[in-house]
C-alpha cells in the first residue's frame, strides 16, 4: 500500500511487478500513472480514492 504516501510519481518499473494484485494509492500525492501500469496483468484492485491523479 502506498496510501497517504508523499511520492508524486510512480516509476515506470511499476509495470515489472507482474504478481502485484492490489495497489492502494488513495490519499497519495501521485499525479500520473505511468503507461507501464497496463502491464500489471494480475492487478485486481486499484484504489485511487481521494488521490491527485490528473492523467
Amino acid at each position: 500500500s502506498l496510501k497517504g504516501c508523499g511520492i508524486h510519481d510512480l516509476p515506470n518499473s511499476i509495470g515489472d511487478l507482474a504478481l502485484l494484485k492490489y495497489l492502494d494509492l488513495s490519499y497519495s500525492r501521485v499525479r500520473r500513472l505511468p503507461s507501464s501500469i497496463g502491464k500489471l496483468c494480475n492487478l485486481e484492485m486499484l484504489n485511487l480514492n481521494n488521490s491527485n491523479i490528473i492523467e
